[in-house]
């Protein structure tokens, strides 16, 4: 078995790891470390110990720098330019995770529209709202309260 067979599925192997990033699948990185990995057991039995751990040394390094070429390439290619949002999502334009008036909920009574187990929809004030227990299963038309407002979610509570 020549070297330059082991050398020819290393940068195969290479090339298809960075190609990975550029068409999303798996199936390119999959192959890409599996043709490395023969290329190593070949070395490895070919050329002895000595040569073969200096291969793999050189495979980790340069599986490195292919990874990270690919993480900075990425979002300049065609395919990044879709995927990668450019635009934030600020509270200033309009975008945020729970209305400002959601601390009022707090202490306000409703009714559970459907069972809550422990999640579901329940009507606050006229709202229909996602609601959550801390565990309790409460059926539909159950009278319930808000104890808890946190990030996206609503504790409730049976009344």
């Amino acid at each position: 078995m020549s070297f330059a067979l082991i050398v020819a599925l290393l940068v195969v192997g290479f090339l298809f790891v960075f190609f990975e990033f550029f068409v999303p699948g798996g199936i390119l990185g999959v192959t890409g470390a599996f043709l490395m990995a023969i290329g190593i057991v070949l070395c490895f039995r070919t050329q002895g110990p000595e040569v073969g751990w200096i291969v793999l040394i050189l495979a980790l390094v340069v599986s490195v720098v292919v990874i990270v070429a690919g993480f900075k390439l990425m979002p300049h290619s065609p395919l990044g330019k879709v995927l990668i949002l450019k635009e934030g999502q600020s509270k200033a334009t309009g975008y945020t995770a729970q209305g400002d008036d959601a601390d009022s909920l707090l202490n306000q009574e409703g009714v559970a529209v459907s069972d809550l187990r422990p999640s579901g929809v329940a009507t606050i004030n006229g709202t229909r709202m996602d609601v959550m227990t801390d565990g309790d299963y409460i059926e539909t038309g159950t009278r319930i309260q808000v104890v808890e407002v946190a990030s996206n979610r609503i504790m409730v509570r049976r009344v």
